[in-house]
């Protein structure tokens, strides 16, 4: 399980590796309201696009890496969408809406 304490989570994947694979981590953050920065060409990339998150698409080879991690930290706009990701995942990631797709799929 991720740390409450957290406020933002590292997930440096394999783009060949995560292009269509999902990873638990991710929604486990989004839906704990965490800030999760990921590999460009991934799913989870993907997804954040989908909310506008581009900027939590980062290289991890870039020289002021630490630089960017604060200056996402500190960004407000970034937390209200991070709000409003978290909500919706939050709808769709829970034992109800799983147990009513796999009723429907029966």
């Amino acid at each position: 399980l991720l740390s409450i304490f957290s406020d933002i989570i590292l997930l440096p994947y394999s783009s060949a590796s995560y292009k269509f694979r999902t990873s638990g981590i991710f929604v486990e953050a989004i839906t704990m309201g965490k800030i999760a920065l990921t590999t460009p060409s991934t799913w989870m990339a993907y997804e954040l696009e989908k909310y506008d998150l581009k900027e939590l698409i980062i290289n991890w080879d870039n020289l002021n890496l630490i630089q960017k991690l604060e200056e996402i930290y500190l960004n407000k706009y970034i937390r209200e969408k991070i709000k409003f990701m978290t909500n919706d995942y939050c709808k769709f990631h829970n034992i109800a809406n799983f147990a009513k797709i796999l009723k429907s799929s029966i």
